[in-house]
């Protein structure tokens, strides 16, 4: 089988369009750094850089899932979006942290296919998500005013979010508040691959189709996003929770690796999408 589930690799992840790094200590103590870069679509199976103090657990954009579709002719699905009326049963800080990441993961889903009202629909539904965790950086009315002047202009949407979410990680830094990072991360990640795997609706499976690749693909990304979380010191109820779930969800990818004739089977795919679903749906309450 061509999978190889061992092998670490750099790639970026922004909830939106950046890049972010995760990092975290060797001695299990937790910090999270950003850097801003661009996407790229190029896997490096070479690094995982680690320091005496920290290792770098770099991880993808859902920018790169949402170009691949456009770029293969993959219809938007205003459907498959995390409805904003669910935006007012999101109760504790962590499904305001998780689903502030998956309105964001939706607005560059929405941004990506030059859909500007719906961009600043989404960008109003996280900015309540951030008041309410009381983070005023990058999502704030200064902000909200230069989406709505240019929700012609697909460029400009783009680096409008690149200024906000890059403003609202420095923001959780300088305030302590990284513990929220690992929950974004999640939502906006989790949102992105319940998109992609929901876009393949062809009515004969082929594995040898590029969507059902990209999904495959997915479980290098999984793998960096348990060790990820596996490294977090404070370790809470919800955080386990995620854990838990995303080892269930690799448990599919491993029984990938015991196949023969092809990567991946229909059965292994519809596991995947139906255990996606159901995470994505647990945190969303769709």
């Amino acid at each position: 089988m061509k999978i190889i589930f061992k092998i670490r690799f750099a790639l970026l992840f922004l909830i939106g369009f950046g890049g972010m790094l995760l990092y975290s200590s060797c001695n299990n103590s937790s910090n999270n750094e950003g850097n801003q870069t661009n996407t790229t679509t190029t896997v490096n199976t070479d690094t995982v850089q680690e320091t005496k103090t920290k290792q770098i657990f770099n991880l993808p954009s859902p920018i790169e899932l949402y170009t691949f579709l456009y770029e293969n002719n993959i219809k938007f699905q205003t459907d498959l979006l995390n409805s904003i009326k669910n935006i007012d049963k999101y109760i504790t800080t962590t499904e305001k942290a998780i689903n502030l990441g998956t309105y964001s993961s939706d607005v560059a889903y929405c941004t990506v296919y030059n859909k500007g009202n719906k961009t600043m629909d989404y960008f109003v539904a996280a900015k309540k998500l951030a008041d309410e965790l009381g983070l005023t950086e990058g999502f704030d009315e200064k902000t909200m005013e230069r989406i709505n002047k240019n929700l012609e202009n697909s460029d400009s949407l783009y680096n409008i979010s690149i200024d906000s979410y890059t403003m609202a990680q420095n923001y959780l830094r300088a305030q302590g508040q990284e513990d929220l990072l690992p929950l974004l991360v999640f939502g906006g990640w989790i949102e992105s691959v319940y998109i992609a795997v929901n876009s393949y609706n062809e009515t004969s499976f082929n594995a040898n189709d590029p969507i059902v690749f990209q999904i495959i693909d997915q479980g290098y990304l999984l793998e960096n996003l348990i060790d990820y979380y596996k490294s977090l010191s404070n370790k809470n109820e919800d955080i386990k929770k995620i854990l838990t779930q995303l080892e269930d969800l690799h448990s599919i990818y491993v029984s990938m690796q015991d196949n023969v004739e092809v990567d991946i089977t229909k059965e292994q795919f519809d596991n995947i999408k139906s255990k996606i679903q159901t995470i994505r749906n647990y945190w969303t309450k769709n």
